[in-house]
């Protein structure tokens, strides 16, 4: 008999579940952890990039500010050029900002040069005969011909090329454009042209500061090619320019009698000496007898029967150009050996060859040397002349007399390559500009972002900065500068 009687069955007591509120807590303890690590990351990360942001925007402010002062002394200097290009710019600076203008080294490239460039020491594309362009490393007559080519007819030079790629060869390529036949409008503009690649325009200076760095020596295998001027190892771009222009403020020799050009032979020479030599030259004399206007002031230096020394005072201040702007004019008292050369080398009408170059250098660190006590024969240590004279001495008066119309001892386009960096060294800014001084106020013509080129100073500097230590003499010669200057 089955007994059905409640009291005969007890319920089994449910198992307990311990610790299960425990484990729930640790899983939302894990979950607020990882929460907090996030936000934690994301706020390091929102500062980071804050802090970079307030350098990047102080780099900015001192780029800025160095475009300023730049403008401001190139003004103040007008056109004398050798004030300009000595002004120190190593190192300067601004609150607690600095910046430096880099330019290269005429005779080294294992050497940083600091300050602005005077423009009218470099080769001027839009107007250099095909002779002129061939004088330069590396170059082919083919590639200078297409340069000429792609100027066209537009050109304000009158050279012209017997060959060189046409219009049929651009059109022809896989990404087709059209030959500009029109005048240069920058230099990188060269890049267009067939055959002209960044080795040749820029060679192994990858940055393009100057400087062959030890890197730059071994990606291009170039360690036994440094230091030499002449082998193209920072390629041929630091020689060109397509920004000499200038009023011509020369005295015309086809004017005769004019005032200023009398005004002038009095300052050197006695009024009866003064008469002989303008009625050498005066235009009626020279129509009676049978002959032109002067072309070169070669054929005014044979008809005046002025001497050497006479000759000597007009240097650089007299021309036979007739027109009232010219462009293209060389400054002897600035450009290197390789422009000296290519114009010398390109020049019609003379017989001037690259050893005259060596000759006009050589005398210009004489005179540098003389005049200051110096012996470094660095462009930037001329001292500031107006007169040619030396030019005269160094070539002769018959061979000078050839070329002085392609020198100018003044100049009123600058370039200035700024590195600006922020007071912490988080960031730094490039940025290469041109100034025109041709009117007033000075103006930037040309601007372009060099930054992502990278840093192109020594390290030490960034990393000083970044330990809150101020740049010392060991990293650079620093400088202040002062309010007058930085208040605009």
């Amino acid at each position: 008999m089955r007994c059905t009687c409640a009291k005969f069955f007890r319920q089994r007591p449910a198992p307990q579940r311990q610790g299960i509120i425990f484990v729930a807590a640790l899983g939302v303890i894990l979950v607020l952890t990882t929460v907090v690590l996030v936000l934690a990351q994301n706020m390091r990360t929102e500062s980071l990039a804050s802090a970079n942001r307030v350098s990047y925007l102080q780099a900015d402010a001192v780029e800025q500010g160095a475009e300023k002062w730049v403008l401001a002394n190139v003004e103040s200097a007008g056109s004398v050029s050798l004030t300009v290009t000595q002004i120190p710019a190593n190192a300067m600076q601004l609150n607690s900002g600095y910046f430096w203008l880099i330019s290269p080294d005429p005779d080294s490239d294992q050497i940083q040069a600091y300050g602005m460039v005077d423009e009218t020491r470099k080769l001027n594309i839009n107007v250099a005969t095909e002779q002129q362009l061939m004088a330069l490393p590396n170059m082919t007559q083919d590639i200078a011909d297409s340069i000429i080519s792609w100027r066209g007819a537009t050109s304000t030079s009158s050279s012209t090329a017997s060959s060189g790629a046409t219009d049929s060869y651009y059109q022809s390529l896989t990404e087709p454009y059209a030959m500009k036949n029109a005048p240069f409008e920058s230099i990188e503009e060269l890049l267009l042209i067939k055959d002209i690649d960044q080795q040749l325009l820029y060679g192994y200076d990858i940055n393009r500061d100057g400087v062959l760095s030890t890197a730059e020596q071994q990606a291009a295998g170039a360690a036994s090619t440094v230091n030499s001027t002449t082998n193209g190892t920072r390629g041929i771009a630091n020689d060109l320019t397509i920004y000499t222009t200038q009023a011509e403020s020369r005295i015309n020799v086809n004017g005769g009698t004019s005032t200023k050009l009398q005004n002038l032979l009095l300052k050197s020479v006695s009024s009866a000496r003064a008469n002989v030599i303008l009625n050498n030259i005066t235009t009626a004399t020279r129509a009676a007898r049978g002959r032109p206007p002067f072309g070169t002031l070669a054929d005014f230096y044979t008809a005046s029967g002025m001497s050497a020394d006479e000759f000597k005072a007009l240097a650089g201040l007299i021309t036979t150009n007739t027109a009232t702007t010219v462009s293209g004019l060389i400054n002897p008292n600035t450009a290197g050996r390789e422009v000296l050369g290519a114009l010398f080398t390109g020049a019609t009408g003379t017989s001037l060859t690259s050893s005259d170059a060596d000759a006009v250098i050589s005398a210009r660190a004489n005179a540098t040397n003389s005049s200051s006590g110096s012996s470094s024969s660095s462009v930037s240590s001329n001292s500031t002349t107006t007169n040619l004279g030396w030019v005269v001495d160094a070539l002769g008066p018959t061979k000078a007399a050839t070329i002085l119309n392609s020198f100018t001892t003044g100049s009123y386009q600058y370039s200035a390559d700024i590195v600006a960096v922020s007071p912490d060294g988080r960031s730094f800014k490039r940025v290469r500009i041109v100034v025109d001084d041709r009117n007033s106020p000075a103006k930037i013509i040309y601007r372009k972002d060099l930054t992502s080129l990278g840093w192109p100073l020594p390290q030490d500097i960034r990393t000083a900065l970044r330990s809150g230590q101020p740049i010392g003499t060991d990293q650079s010669n620093t400088n202040t500068l002062s309010n007058s200057v930085t208040g605009s």
